[in-house]
């Protein structure tokens, strides 16, 4: 299996050592390759909002820049990890617009997903989706909103393997540990 890492870690040093080890132990276990980008050392623009990579060229971002190399990327994986910090139940800044930026993977036309309207993803099958977030405290509540915006992202980009894994300054305890083993396992069952 390959797994794209998009990681917002490095804004969080005291996580992004025990994280990272912490997958690349589990992922060495598995016989899986991984594969890391820190989005925090990219140069990634703000979407326009343009509607180019639907309309003028379609699947083709119109903004130059390293969005072009993590696209292809993603597409290519079997599991794309989101590592970041939690802030207020959210992700880094960095990684939401990395986020922002994937519509050139869906295609033009709608079609209902959980009783909503979403864009039809133009590649098949897209990769699961684990999110893997670092919390300073054991606080119920921007964990629980993390996995609720994993679920949504997983949702808006029609993955329905998808998981989270909330750690904090443990991470390396055999709790996180048994908890992206188990997370992994669910998402390791390919279609």
């Amino acid at each position: 299996m390959r797994i794209l890492v998009l990681s917002a870690l490095a804004a969080a040093p005291e996580a992004g050592r025990p994280l990272e080890a912490l997958l690349q132990a589990e992922a060495n276990r598995r016989g899986w390759a991984l594969d890391s980008v820190d989005v925090t050392a990219l140069n990634i623009r703000h979407c326009l909002g343009c509607a180019a990579c639907s309309k003028r060229t379609p699947g083709i971002c119109a903004i130059p820049d390293d969005m072009q190399h993590v696209l292809p990327r993603i597409v290519t994986s079997d599991c794309v990890v989101l590592a970041t910090p939690i802030r207020f139940g959210g992700h880094h800044h960095t990684l939401k617009r990395v986020l922002d930026r994937v519509l050139p993977l869906a295609s033009p036309v709608w079609v209902r997903r959980a009783r909503e309207l979403h864009n039809r993803m133009r590649y098949s099958p897209m990769p699961s989706l684990l999110g893997l977030g670092w919390q300073t405290d054991d606080a119920p509540g921007p964990a629980d909103t993390f996995r609720f915006l994993i679920q949504r992202h997983a949702v808006n980009l029609d993955l329905p393997r998808h998981a989270s894994v909330v750690c904090g300054p443990s991470a390396l305890n055999d709790g996180h540990r048994a908890s992206l083993a188990e997370a992994l396992d669910t998402l390791e069952v390919l279609p």
